[in-house]
């Protein structure tokens, strides 16, 4: 069986490389990417690399050319381009032959109110082509990513000392990237899944008030949490130089969390592994001596 991987490159596309190393030859995995050349290590190990893009689909249907089982990354490009290109992947790879696909998307994107905006709304366009695809799928819907929406986001907030946010005693079950490809690379694998949407998410639901004492406790520094309402998140959020769509991103993501669409806590995780998700404060303690580092300040 030969299984693929799209957008291979990107950190949770790395992972689920590693991951399906794990469980196939590498002259049995095709990995593709929009830089061939980064991954130039797997290729070496016997992977076959491939070059595909998403917004050139003339390259997708030889790029996924023999290809069974594919876990089929999303497209990085969150500016309204996403509709276009994942409809161009998926008719490429029925074009291919290939026989199914597993595709993450995000929990509640099926309620056209989602306060995330574009990306939710992306979403479920994706999973609409999906089911009008002529491929079996299924669908990870998968909590935020702990090292996205914690590690990343927060370090330079344990330099300041605060985490400001707009989230209020909304909750969310942070699952690390590396369980999402674990749990993709299984589906890919295993059978009986087609047609079945899973919620991929960590154990625990957490306020960001108890995001923000895991961050103290583990790194060791002082995180004072503030609570603020959205026109201020937007305001200061900005003023920090952030691109307009990516803080309209971001407020809407804090709104969302208050509304409680993360607020989905699931064993499906368990239940297609075997094995239970990381919680946040393992994935934190990982990252023990960076978040320490970025706490000290000059």
């Amino acid at each position: 069986m030969v299984i693929g991987i799209s957008g291979a490159s990107g950190k949770l596309g790395r992972l689920s490389v590693e991951a399906a190393l794990e469980r196939v030859e590498p002259q049995d995995l095709v990995i593709t990417t929009r830089t061939p050349a980064n991954l130039a290590e797997y290729a070496e190990r016997g992977v076959d690399v491939r070059y595909a893009d998403f917004d050139e689909p003339e390259s997708l249907t030889t790029a996924f050319a023999g290809v069974e089982r594919m876990f089929m990354i999303s497209a990085s490009n969150g500016t309204g381009h996403r509709y276009d290109e994942h409809s161009a992947a998926i008719s490429a790879a029925k074009a291919a032959g290939v026989e199914r696909l597993v595709f993450p998307s995000m929990p509640k994107v099926d309620d056209p109110a989602h306060p995330v905006g574009l990306a939710a709304q992306e979403y479920r366009d994706a999973e609409e082509l999906l089911a009008a695809g002529g491929v079996p799928y299924a669908i990870l819907r998968d909590a935020p990513y702990a090292e996205l929406h914690v590690v990343e986001r927060f370090t330079p907030a344990l330099a300041a000392g605060q985490m400001r946010i707009n989230t209020a005693d909304g909750t969310a079950a942070f699952v690390s990237r590396a369980d999402v490809a674990r749990a993709a690379i299984a589906l890919v694998l295993g059978d009986g899944h087609m047609g079945n949407t899973y919620d991929i998410t960590g154990p625990e639901l957490l306020t960001f008030k108890q995001v923000a004492e895991l961050l103290a406790e583990v790194s060791g520094r002082p995180l004072e949490y503030v609570e603020v309402d959205d026109a201020t998140f937007a305001q200061e959020t900005a003023a920090a130089g952030v691109p307009s769509l990516m803080v309209d991103a971001l407020t809407g993501m804090g709104k969302a969390v208050r509304e409680d669409y993360f607020a989905v806590q699931s064993d499906d995780f368990k239940a297609i592994t075997g094995r239970d998700p990381l919680s946040l404060r393992e994935v934190l303690e990982a990252h023990r001596d960076e978040l320490a580092a970025a706490a000290v300040t000059t």
